[in-house]
């Protein structure tokens, strides 16, 4: 079938931020983390779902709600700061731009006081049709709650739309919410991450899982839109 819609994450995505969020979290807690367990279990995770994690696992002091705030806090002095765009899936996106009807969203667990001066920064928030903050929606990524969400601004059906992630937690999203085609584009810092539930994976040293296709660059997807 013909895809009415693309949507991308942001962050690991056309953003390089999972090393620095993860510096971010060891400001924030104050003592040493393990980089390992972060990769494991806590990237692609929210603020809320690390905090409550960290807190119990550390067995700190403050509240929930204190370290998240600290975090918020943390984020948006360094990541407004160190902008590192992921060159390759920023040119996909421009040429999907180009795609006459294609609609384009983003989908981001970020803050929009973040995300969009982020993507001012990286001089491509013209190209989505749509954008959607993460704490615009009730419940965070693995939940489907965002990816329904921004199916529903941009006027398509979930399984009319294209999903672009780079987290397990992403790709758990989109699957809930019923998303077409899922295409996992992981990273260093989600690569040993279950991406079972994508359609395709994208890269050298990931392999593909049982009814999988594996693209070595994301320009294939182009043939799919």
């Amino acid at each position: 079938m013909k895809y009415k819609a693309i949507i991308f994450d942001f962050d690991g995505v056309l953003n390089d931020t999972e090393s620095i969020k993860f510096s971010i979290w060891k400001k924030v807690i104050g003592k040493p983390l393990s980089k390992q367990e972060y990769i494991k279990k806590y990237c692609g995770r929210s603020a809320e779902f690390i905090a409550a994690a960290y807190r119990k696992e550390i067995n700190l002091k403050q509240s929930v709600e204190e370290i998240v705030a600290k975090n918020k806090e943390v984020s948006k002095i360094i990541l407004l700061k160190d902008i590192r765009p992921i060159k390759r899936n920023i040119e996909f996106l421009k040429k999907c731009y180009k795609i006459e009807n294609l609609k384009i969203g983003l989908a981001s667990s970020q803050e929009r006081s973040i995300l969009v001066p982020s993507l001012k920064r990286l001089n491509i928030q013209k190209y989505f049709t749509r954008i959607l903050a993460g704490h615009e929606i009730k419940r965070m990524k693995p939940a489907p709650d965002i990816y329904l969400a921004i199916c529903k601004k941009l006027g398509v059906k979930p399984k009319e739309a294209i999903v672009i992630e780079d987290s397990q937690a992403g790709v758990e999203s989109a699957a809930a919410a019923g998303i077409g085609l899922i295409v996992a584009i992981p990273r260093e810092f989600t690569k040993l991450q279950d991406f079972s539930r994508s359609h395709i994976v994208i890269g050298m040293n990931i392999r593909a899982k049982k009814g999988q296709l594996k693209l070595s660059g994301v320009d294939k997807l182009l043939k799919m839109l």
